[in-house]
């Protein structure tokens, strides 16, 4: 269901952020988006478009208040964070429209799957059919020539 999928979009932000805690002693105030990366291709490839972009709203937010000096604080020092929070935003645009551009696909595929099966089944049906009226099914049917022209094939 759409909450389900919101409710798992959420979820995995909120592990790739409490992750990112868990690295701060190893990565410090480096790579602060690795982990909200997996967090958004997650999103974008079980969750779909909206959850997909949630998570690129929370998870940028959430670095931004934990893990940009000063941490805790909306209030950025250093200017370059700003391009780094860009380049998280446009690269998760990317993965998030890469996720969808494959949900997409996915969705024609099956369609045309069910189309071909469908297809199948009616052309069967009438091959069925059309067998039973056939003069050389040897059934008799179609035009009362009861067999006649199967037996015509086998004398040649």
């Amino acid at each position: 269901t759409t909450a389900t999928r919101y409710a798992l979009a959420i979820g995995v932000t909120v592990v790739a952020l409490w992750l990112r805690e868990l690295l701060n002693p190893i990565y410090g105030q480096a790579n602060p988006y690795h982990t909200v990366w997996a967090a958004v291709a997650i999103s974008a490839w079980l969750c779909g478009l909206g959850p997909s972009i949630l998570t690129v709203i929370l998870g940028g937010l959430g670095v931004w208040f934990l893990f940009l000096p000063p941490a805790f604080s909306w209030h950025v020092e250093d200017p370059n964070a700003i391009y780094g929070m860009a380049g998280y935003v446009i690269l998760s645009g990317m993965i998030v429209a890469l996720g969808e551009a494959n949900c997409r696909s996915l969705a024609r595929k099956e369609a045309a799957e069910k189309g071909l099966r469908r297809s199948g089944s009616r052309y069967h049906r009438d091959r069925s059919r059309l067998r039973r009226f056939s003069p050389w099914s040897g059934k008799g049917g179609g035009s009362g020539l009861s067999g006649r022209p199967r037996e015509r094939c086998r004398s040649r």
